[in-house]
């Protein structure tokens, strides 16, 4: 296994090192630092770099692996070890890799042999969806414990024993309304809340059950996260240890507005929100994450249980944001990403978009975090750099 061998030297050395990281008492301090955050006693505004990387066109970091599965962890070990060494950012390097269970989720089945039960008869209880309404059905939800070996023992191989591998669950994103966009595709769906709004709420009322159940078969087969180090980027340290099997009640869960992200806030709450609700009530927290119209939407979101971060977007005003938030939920404010990849990168421009976020946060008493996503792209990782160096300047200041 020539090839296989090739890429154990590769990987190894890069294992190695984040072993070594790992190790130092500043992960600990980091952590620490995390979990007052999010348990709203904060120490300071926190810094973190999202996803930039996969679309960077940096050569410093690309894969020389020959297997695929190699390739990617090598990826991973290599921007984990750019990311500590160069950026000023509040990071964690965990002392173990994590290799998700391969499994098979769906939100729900349509069996074949209702799909057109009595529609000669029955038009009018043909669902927004093109199906009799008792063909959704509850989803098969499967563990392939077979592949999730596999991925487990090859990382394992090629880690050579530098680092613990951890088979885990994922963590959960949610959006019931994008359920009804994937089948229907987004233009019908939002069409169905137009013109058939009685229709798409009986629909989306059974989704909300299909739903509920999948999360339930989730949990009881062990599919959600036991080590959740982030959510949407951020960190995700509670202090709560989960054990061997996660519940919804232990993890975070991610929201978004999906394809209603430029509605309005009452279609959002309505279409949207209001069956998501019950569901976000089963979670330890939420993030939800949202750009578009936030002014319109304030009231809604600020509303939904557990809510502990809220992710907005630069285009906003953070006065108004903060004021709503005040010291019960975390303003996740998402910065401009227009910087990395303007002709001239503009150091005043980037320290008074996040003063003035701060000074906001300062205020209202909110906990805040600085988030840098969104960037593809990048050919200049040197702005990346300078950009945290800024936020950790503003955020200690």
């Amino acid at each position: 296994m020539p090839d296989m061998q090739n890429d154990i030297n590769i990987i190894k050395p890069l294992a190695e090192e984040v072993a070594r990281i790992a190790a130092l008492p500043q992960q600990e301090e980091k952590r620490e630092l995390w979990r007052s955050h999010n348990a709203l006693v904060p120490t300071r505004p926190m810094v973190i770099v999202g996803d930039v990387w996969f679309g960077t066109t940096d050569k410093s970091i690309e894969g020389h692996c020959y297997n695929a599965d190699a390739r990617m962890l090598e990826l991973k070990l290599s921007v984990a070890l750019y990311s500590w060494e160069q950026l000023s950012q509040d990071m964690v390097i965990e002392p173990f890799i994590v290799v998700d269970k391969a499994a098979s989720t769906p939100y729900f089945t349509i069996e074949e042999q209702k799909k057109s039960h009595k529609i000669a008869q029955q038009q009018e209880k043909i669902n927004v969806m093109g199906v009799a309404p008792e063909a959704l059905t509850y989803p098969q939800i499967t563990v392939d414990n077979d592949e999730s070996y596999r991925k487990m023992h090859l990382t394992e191989l090629l880690l050579d024993g530098t680092l613990p591998v951890i088979l885990d669950g994922s963590a959960m994103t949610l959006n019931i309304f994008d359920t009804l966009v994937a089948f229907l595709g987004e233009e019908k769906a939002i069409t169905a809340i137009m013109d058939e709004p009685e229709n798409t709420h009986h629909v989306l009322k059974k989704l909300t059950e299909l739903y509920k159940h999948r999360l339930d078969r989730m949990e009881a087969l062990g599919l959600l996260p036991t080590k959740q180090a982030l959510i949407n980027n951020t960190g995700a340290y509670t202090g709560e240890e989960i054990g061997s099997k996660a519940r919804c009640k232990n993890v975070w869960a991610l929201a978004s507005d999906g394809a209603l992200s430029v509605a309005s806030g009452t279609i959002l709450n309505e279409f949207s929100l209001k069956y998501l609700d019950p569901i976000f009530s089963m979670f330890k927290h939420v993030y939800y994450d949202t750009s578009e119209l936030v002014d319109l939407k304030l009231d809604y979101l600020t509303a939904i249980p557990n809510l502990r971060k809220l992710g907005v977007g630069h285009a906003t005003d953070p006065e108004r944001v903060a004021h709503k938030l005040k010291n019960k939920i975390i303003f996740s404010y998402k910065a401009n990403p227009t910087c990395l990849t303007a002709e001239n990168f503009n150091e005043q421009s980037v320290k008074d978009e996040l003063l003035a976020v701060k000074s906001a946060c300062n205020k209202h008493g909110t906990p805040l975090e600085f988030v840098l996503t969104g960037a593809r792209g990048v050919s200049d990782l040197s702005r990346i750099a300078k950009w945290t160096e800024i936020a950790n300047a503003v955020a200690i200041g």
